[in-house]
């Protein structure tokens, strides 16, 4: 019977023990983690991880030099004036007058139809304004005049470029600047001694040749020609 209480005493210490123990951990990983809490958050905002740096990266322009049209001519400036005086006109064939074009600064522009058999028609005006739409202008006359390969061949007196059809009647394209004269006829086409138009020239036949075309169906200039 004594063995018996003595043993029931037992136990009963040790369960105590061991329920005082379990609260003593308790307590103590609770301890533990409310001063891990106070620990962070008393934490100084130096120790913290650096919030993420969502400003936006900056990205080099793009490049739209490829997208961009190529540009065909760059526009010539609007000059003062005309660089100098020229005459341009058809040379040859059996028309029933010639038609001649001078140009003399600053922008003066005199067209003459010459009838061989009768008075000469003039027709003097002024050069439209650079940029004025639909007409031969300053800044494109003075252009065609300037060009590198129109003042080279002036420079040699007188060249011809293409070929010379005036022996059976046909015309050339004169532009003359004193005595020097640059005359174009027709494309070489293969022929033997034949120099081809430089691009220039051809260009500066082109808005000279519009030139007359403009002067002779201007509405003063038409009235003075009679409708011819």
């Amino acid at each position: 019977m004594r063995l018996a209480l003595n043993a029931l005493i037992t136990f009963g210490l040790l369960a105590c023990g061991s329920s005082t123990a379990a609260t003593d951990s308790g307590v103590a990983a609770d301890s533990a983690a409310d001063t891990a809490t106070d620990a962070t958050s008393e934490r100084p905002a130096s120790d913290t991880a650096p919030p993420r740096d969502t400003a936006p990266v900056d990205l080099p322009p793009p490049d739209t030099a490829a997208d961009a049209p190529a540009d065909t001519a760059t526009p010539f400036p609007c000059p003062m004036g005309l660089p100098g005086e020229y005459s341009f006109f058809r040379d040859g064939g059996n028309a029933p007058w010639q038609d001649r074009g001078t140009v003399t600064p600053p922008r003066a522009m005199l067209f003459v139809r010459d009838r061989f058999d009768t008075m000469s028609t003039r027709c003097p005006s002024t050069l439209a304004d650079c940029g004025t739409a639909d007409v031969v202008d300053l800044a494109e006359v003075t252009a065609a005049l300037v060009h590198p390969d129109v003042q080279s061949s002036l420079a040699r007196g007188t060249v011809l470029y293409g070929v010379d059809t005036r022996p059976a009647d046909g015309q050339v394209f004169v532009i003359q600047r004193g005595m020097a004269r640059v005359e174009v006829g027709s494309a070489c086409r293969g022929a033997g001694a034949c120099t081809p138009v430089p691009p220039g020239v051809q260009r500066a036949v082109d808005i000279l040749q519009a030139l007359l075309e403009q002067e002779s169906t201007a509405p003063a200039c038409r009235a003075l020609l009679g409708g011819a």
